[in-house]
């Protein structure tokens, strides 16, 4: 078996038509023979959290899986010096990343 990485993509909304919806990004791992049993494996985890809960106002929300994105293998599977490369991007709109990599950022 191999270990993935992956990024699950889930909306959340409320019932309210004039709160803007907030989208969450859930990285996994995950052990699988090959990247389709893996995303299978990451989609039907992530389905499997709760769809619907209340925030601290007691309000409602939504969670609807959007999709599985970026699953590939890990880059190392074992620890060297207590570290271990999960995943390498690369971009050529560093402003675009840094905007996505903000805390807080929509």
């Amino acid at each position: 078996m191999t270990i993935f990485i992956g990024t699950v993509l889930s909306k959340i909304t409320s019932g309210n038509p004039q709160d803007a919806p907030v989208y969450e990004e859930l990285t996994l791992e995950v052990k699988a023979y090959d990247v389709d049993a893996a995303r299978d494996a990451m989609a039907n985890m992530a389905r499997e959290r709760p769809q619907i809960a209340a925030n601290r106002a007691g309000a409602m929300l939504n969670r609807e899986v959007v999709n599985v994105v970026d699953v590939r293998p890990v880059l190392a599977e074992i620890y060297t010096q207590g570290v271990r490369t999960l995943r390498q991007r690369h971009f050529t709109d560093l402003d675009a990343f840094k905007s996505l990599s903000e805390e807080g950022a929509a």
